[in-house]
């Protein structure tokens, strides 16, 4: 039984990149749009919308009810905070970020739905999550009409920030500031940092001004 052939040259219908082998040999991005193809005839979600917010326990485990999140169609990431940070503690005081995804379509019937167990929505900027720009989770999720919650297990940066109503917030550096105070900060340092300079140079200004009254002499 003759093995495979050795000599692609004569294999015109299969060559790729000047006769190195078969396209799938000389390019392994076939199998990559293949699969990215494949994943795209599964998809159940064109669109996601996505929501980051500080919750506390409570709150949280209203959220994570499978049956309420399958009534309202919706899905939850949530990464607990530790109960020694700022907008912590311990017990129902223990905060949570959680990312919050739903449908487009949703919007109207998921408002009211969270607000009955203390959630705005309102308070939480909204962003449109699409299949060639997601996270793991969110590929999951565009995959399937189930609702998902999980805890995420991510290391966190103390510098990564959220963005709610009115402030912006370090959730793993347990820092909150309002819109508007870092530029009033950053005004008053500059303010600050002025008037060192002026203090500093003050004593060189008199100097120059004592010598060029004696050379005037």
């Amino acid at each position: 039984m003759p093995g495979a052939p050795t000599n692609w040259s004569h294999h015109a219908d299969l060559l790729r990149d000047l006769g190195r082998g078969p396209p799938w040999r000389a390019s392994p991005d076939i199998l990559d749009d293949l699969e990215q193809e494949q994943l795209a005839s599964m998809r159940v979600h064109e669109t996601l919308l996505r929501r980051v917010m500080h919750l506390r326990t409570p709150e949280i485990r209203k959220l994570q009810d499978a049956d309420y999140m399958r009534e309202h169609g919706y899905s939850v990431l949530a990464c607990p905070l530790g109960e020694e940070l700022p907008f912590s503690g311990p017990g129902s005081l223990r905060g949570h970020v959680a990312w919050v995804y739903s449908e487009p379509v949703q919007e109207k019937r998921l408002k009211p739905a969270l607000q009955s167990i203390g959630i705005n929505l309102e308070d939480f900027l909204v962003v449109e999550v699409k299949p060639n720009s997601c996270s793991s989770f969110e590929a999951e999720l565009f995959l399937t009409s189930d609702p998902v919650f999980r805890w995420d297990t991510d290391v966190h940066s103390p510098t990564e920030a959220i963005q709610l109503r009115g402030c912006t917030y370090w959730p793993w550096a347990g820092r909150l500031v309002p819109d508007g105070v870092e530029k009033e900060a950053l005004a008053s340092m500059l303010c600050l940092w002025a008037s060192c300079i002026v203090v500093s140079l003050w004593p060189l200004c008199i100097l120059l001004g004592t010598r060029d009254a004696v050379h005037d002499v």
